[in-house]
């Protein structure tokens, strides 16, 4: 059985998810206008997301802002710019 990912192109939101220790199982880069993010389709990552949306996340300014930067190198990683 092939495991389901739940896909974004919010880059806000995938910050916040990898700062709260959701793993990025992979970046697509194919389309010019949108990156997207892959990650786990479990209840507790639904669960985030949800609480994301309706404003009931608090993190950390620095681990949000580092965990942006992270991605933003895998992108450059992933795209060569």
């Amino acid at each position: 059985m092939e495991k389901q990912l739940i896909k974004t192109a919010d880059l806000t939101l995938s910050s916040t998810l990898l700062c709260l220790g959701c793993d990025v199982l992979g970046i697509d880069a194919t389309d010019n206008r949108r990156i997207f993010f892959f990650f786990n389709d479990d209840p507790s990552t639904r669960t985030l997301i949800s609480d994301f949306w309706g404003g009931k996340i608090k993190v950390n300014p620095l681990e949000l802002a580092n965990s942006r930067r992270e991605l933003l190198t895998r992108i450059h990683e992933e795209t060569g710019k």
